[in-house]
């Protein structure tokens, strides 16, 4: 037997072999190539709550316009988000106080058809009650006496692709503070 008919029936025999391997790291690398997608839309949807939050409070202290007009706004040209579904945004409006402590002037969300949050700058609060300095990222007396500013609460709730599998669904959360 020549060399070239012991090469022919190695390179026959190794074709099947390919097939073989290719058929097993298949699903792996879909596995991975769906993992980098949902990672992918994970970070998009992160940056829009971030955005979305910056352009509230921008909104809010240099306009007009109600809180619930801002709120639609938002959640109007927040696509592909669905924040109708797993969204919440929250504007508070808040006033530094003598003592440096940040009071709520008023409060309004945005009302959505899932489970709601609670604001961490002031859960369940009313007019007259104190924010909380550590949720807004301010320290005493950052809001001046009388001075007004606006925060703004985005919360969102990223659905994994493999939901179904793992249940898991990552909250994402932005606040953004604007003086006036």
């Amino acid at each position: 037997m020549t060399q070239q008919m012991r090469n022919r029936r190695l390179i026959r025999g190794s074709r099947g072999q390919a097939v073989i391997e290719f058929a097993i790291i298949l699903p792996l690398l879909l596995f991975l190539a769906l993992f980098i997608f949902d990672f992918s839309r994970a970070i998009y949807a992160h940056n829009a709550v971030v955005n979305m939050s910056r352009e509230g409070a921008n909104l809010a202290s240099r306009t007009e316009n109600s809180p619930q007009i801002i709120m639609n706004s938002l959640a109007n040209t927040a696509s592909p988000l669905s924040m109708s579904s797993y969204g919440m945004i929250y504007i508070t409006e808040l006033s530094g106080t003598a003592g440096g402590e940040v009071e709520v002037v008023s409060q309004h969300n945005f009302v959505r058809s899932g489970t709601p949050r609670e604001s961490k700058v002031c859960p369940q609060c009313t007019a007259g009650d104190f924010a909380d300095l550590t949720a807004l990222h301010l320290g005493p007396g950052d809001i001046a006496p009388g001075q007004k500013a606006y925060a703004v609460e985005v919360f969102y709730d990223y659905q994994v692709i493999f939901s179904n599998i793992i249940n898991y669904s990552p909250l994402l959360y932005s606040i953004s503070t604007f003086k006036t």
